[in-house]
């Protein structure tokens, strides 16, 4: 799925920085999407710099994909998602498969390579967009923003606007569904801007 592209661009970026000793030469890294519309503006000055910092929301148990701020220490342990699930396979294939989403893998290996205790969040100020004629597997961008832009996901849209209006973004308790499989599913949660 698209959890495998993402890991894979990431082994592709710390191959670059390994190659290109980018360590040396950059105190930080941005990981992020090129589809990402920032709202505002990122400022990295507001992060301290010991932490790896992620967006809040869109964790699904884990922690997001989608965009990441990290040091030169520690960057190339957070990169590193795909190359022990090719190696030892056997770590990653238990009876909780199905909810191994891309976000609960970066989770499990930022815990094994001790990193989990650095993570971070700040408030989102970036959502994904899309253009009109975007081919995505499983999600067609249907809403237009104000932007000019089409979202993919309308909470991160939301958060973002909270965030860069001086309001503080808070999704409400997350509702659960037994479907047919005996597997949860989750109902949009109602959010406020405080």
């Amino acid at each position: 799925g698209s959890g495998a592209i993402i890991f894979m661009a990431r082994w592709f970026v710390a191959n670059k920085i390994k190659e290109l000793g980018l360590t040396r030469v950059y105190d930080r890294f941005v990981v992020t999407r090129s589809d990402h519309f920032f709202s505002c503006e990122h400022d990295l000055d507001k992060l301290d710099p010991a932490f790896i910092w992620v967006p809040s929301g869109e964790e699904y148990g884990g922690i997001t994909d989608r965009h990441m701020v990290c040091n030169s220490e520690h960057i190339l342990r957070a990169l590193d998602i795909l190359p022990p699930l090719v190696t030892h396979p056997e770590k990653y294939t238990d009876d909780r498969i199905e909810h191994m989403v891309p976000e609960v893998l970066i989770r499990r290996r930022w815990e094994e390579e001790g990193l989990l205790p650095l993570v971070r969040q700040f408030d989102r100020m970036m959502f994904t967009s899309a253009s009109s004629d975007d081919e995505t597997r499983w999600r067609i961008p249907s809403h237009l923003a104000e932007e000019g832009v089409f979202l993919k996901y309308i909470r991160e849209y939301d958060a973002s606007k909270c965030t860069c209006s001086g309001g503080r973004y808070k999704e409400g308790p997350e509702k659960r569904v037994w479907t047919i499989r005996g597997l949860t599913k989750h109902k949009k949660p109602t959010s406020l801007c405080l």
